[in-house]
């Protein structure tokens, strides 16, 4: 289980200070599965890193139960050098999805990702 208890996450800044997470409170079960999704600089990188350890809040607990193991990498299954549509076209031919099905899927990740012309140029161009 993975328990955030009053999580805050921020960073300072010249104006103050610029919070990514504001006194969250999120339990995780051990059997839940979880996706994490959100336009670019909502904070899931963040995320990752804090339930994963590699960082710590600013503020609140986090806690854990059983084994938990810091994210190898962010992003698995994107290929770098892939556009968001062509990695998006990718997973939905894994999942056997039909070209309509697929069209569908890479307009709606387009407008979640909310990042533009962006999308069509390689993931490795994206920020972090």
């Amino acid at each position: 289980m993975i328990e955030l208890v009053n999580v805050s996450k921020y960073y300072p800044t010249e104006f103050g200070r610029h919070y990514v997470f504001r006194d969250v409170n999120l339990v995780l079960p051990l059997d839940m599965s979880v996706g994490v999704i959100g336009p670019n600089g909502a904070g899931k990188s963040t995320f990752l890193r804090l339930i994963g350890g590699a960082d710590i809040p600013s503020e609140g607990r986090i806690l854990r139960s059983g084994r938990i193991s810091p994210p190898m990498g962010l992003t698995p299954g994107i290929q770098a050098n892939l556009t968001g549509g062509e990695n998006t076209r990718f997973a939905c031919r894994i999942y056997g999805m039909s070209r309509d099905e697929m069209d569908e899927v890479v307009d709606k990740v387009r407008e979640l990702a909310g990042i533009g012309n962006y999308f069509d140029m390689p993931v490795k161009t994206y920020s972090a």
